[in-house]
């Protein structure tokens, strides 16, 4: 195994380790800040004329300034139209006057006084040039705001053609000007979240949307929501005992106003109509017929549900006992379902007393004298409170 090498600090005289080709000359980091003020002392860290001449003779300058200046005069890097990075541009000015052009740079450092008003080189001048560039990703496709800046807008050339189908996706399906129902396609309008290819549409109603094409062609858009509202021409037919008797405006749903059998009116949604969910003002939940489903329906035993019978706890419980439930308060309320009625027992913060208080109310209705037991509570707590 090698053996480490050996070097002696300049400043507190300890040795280190260091490797031979490191010129490290010293021991940590305090110590090269100590030598650094010795030896930088008086010392500026600008090039000195010394030095810049020295490198001058040496023609190492020179070399420098000419490749600046041909930079600057090619063709193909200066600020020209020729420049390899410079694109074609098509902008339409707030007055509506079109310009076409290959760079932007070069166009506009012969325009920015005339038609934006800053110098060349200025703040102006490069927010401008970022606004139009913004624009034009944002008409590529991009996450820019919008397609204009500062009322210029921004056009495709046909050499922006090629991109737009790279960015946005293949334009194999043109439906320009194609009516699907109740929307007419105007023009490519980007992209969704999923990668596919939007198109704005303008409905006959005079709004416009988005759609893809797959969702027109398929009849899942077919207006901009105008529609829903139009299906619902259900005056004067009869849904059960309701006659519809005129439309109601009000809310984001269709209502109508109904008649009901009984002779009473109500005002329901169009789609409760049409679905079957309401069927009268509420009068057949009175019937008779209604009754007997009812009761058929929650499997009631002299108008106590099954369920309690069973032990059945509920998922909503928040004690884990039947007929106990906790209150914001920390009390423990007990109460018992009888005859379609709920009776609170007692509230108590022990929650034995509460489970204690349930077990005698399911007693007494398993032994058929609630209705003695409970009056006798009643008769209990109004003696206590007097």
């Amino acid at each position: 195994m090698r053996e480490k090498n050996k070097k002696i600090c300049v400043v507190c005289g300890r040795s280190f380790d260091c490797p031979p080709s490191d010129k490290t000359v010293t021991c940590s980091k305090e110590c090269s800040r100590i030598n650094k003020s010795r030896t930088h002392k008086d010392k500026s860290n600008n090039w000195t004329t010394e030095s810049r001449q020295k490198l001058k003779d040496l023609g190492q300058t020179d070399n420098l300034k000419l490749g600046t200046e041909a930079a600057k005069k090619s063709p193909r890097s200066g600020r020209f139209t020729t420049n390899i990075n410079a694109i074609d541009w098509h902008l339409i000015s707030p007055e509506g006057q079109h310009y076409y052009f290959h760079s932007l740079n070069f166009w506009l450092r012969e325009n920015c006084r005339e038609l934006f008003g800053v110098e060349p080189d200025s703040r102006g001048f490069l927010n401008a040039r970022s606004g139009l560039s913004g624009a034009k990703r944002a008409m590529l496709g991009g996450k820019y705001g919008c397609t204009t800046y500062k009322g210029w807008k921004v056009m495709p050339t046909e050499t922006d053609r090629p991109k737009m189908n790279k960015i946005m996706g293949p334009c194999n399906n043109d439906i320009v000007g194609q009516k699907f129902d109740k929307l007419t396609a105007v023009k490519r309008a980007g992209k969704d979240k999923n990668g596919r290819a939007l198109w704005l549409c303008k409905c006959d109603c005079g709004n416009t949307i988005t759609a893809t094409i797959t969702d027109l062609r398929a009849g899942r858009k077919k207006s901009c929501g105008c529609l829903k509202k139009e299906r619902y021409n259900i005056i004067g037919q009869r849904f059960g005992r309701l006659v519809v008797i005129k439309k109601e405006c009000s809310g984001t749903h269709a209502k109508f106003l109904c008649q009901c059998d009984c002779g009473k009116q109500i005002i329901v949604r169009g789609d409760s109509l049409q679905s079957g969910k309401t069927v009268s003002c509420g009068c057949e939940k009175k019937t008779k017929i209604k009754a007997e489903q009812l009761k058929d329906g929650r499997k009631l035993q002299d108008h106590t549900s099954d369920i309690f019978f069973k032990g059945t706890i509920s998922k909503n419980n928040t004690s884990g006992i039947n007929g106990v439930t906790r209150l914001k308060n920390g009390k423990y309320r007990a109460y018992i379902g009888y005859k379609n009625k709920t009776y609170s027992i007692l509230e108590d913060y022990d929650i034995n007393v509460a489970k204690a208080a349930r077990e005698e109310a399911e007693k007494a209705v398993k032994e058929n004298n609630f209705d003695e037991w409970i009056n006798a509570l009643k008769k209990e707590k109004q003696s206590c409170e007097k």
